[in-house]
């Protein structure tokens, strides 16, 4: 019987500890989170003084897919992209630049290049909490 009680003794320290670690966790995601935001702003600021967003996208973005080809996307039929990022990319002009938008992927500054009936093309800086 004692021994199941030392069993389940480790069990819940582990469990605190955990916990624990979990707490840290969280506290170490909002600070990345701010950072990131700092981030997306900054690039935003350097874009709205006329620095060229492709060489910023091979800059500065997460996206690893995209990056290497200056944050071009292609074209995207409606529904395809996250719900946060398709709303301020349809809400778009051609050629118009958002502000940093939040997605579960991170901060995104979106170009639309295009827009038809069938859907768009747009280019993004992502910009993910590390």
């Amino acid at each position: 019987m004692k021994l199941n009680l030392l069993h389940v003794f480790f069990c819940v320290s582990g469990i605190l500890l955990s916990v624990s670690s979990l707490a840290q966790t969280a506290e170490q995601a909002a600070f990345n989170e701010k950072e990131s935001l700092a981030k997306a702003r900054m690039i935003y600021k350097k874009l709205k003084q006329g620095e060229d967003f492709e060489t910023l996208a091979r800059v500065y973005s997460n996206d690893p897919g995209s990056a290497k080809v200056g944050g071009e996307l292609g074209f995207a039929k409606p529904g395809k992209m996250v719900p946060p990022y398709e709303k301020v990319a349809l809400s778009l002009n051609e050629g118009e630049i958002s502000k940093p938008v939040k997605s579960e992927f991170g901060y995104h500054i979106i170009q639309l290049l295009e827009k038809s009936s069938d859907g768009y093309k747009s280019r993004h800086i992502l910009i993910r909490a590390q």
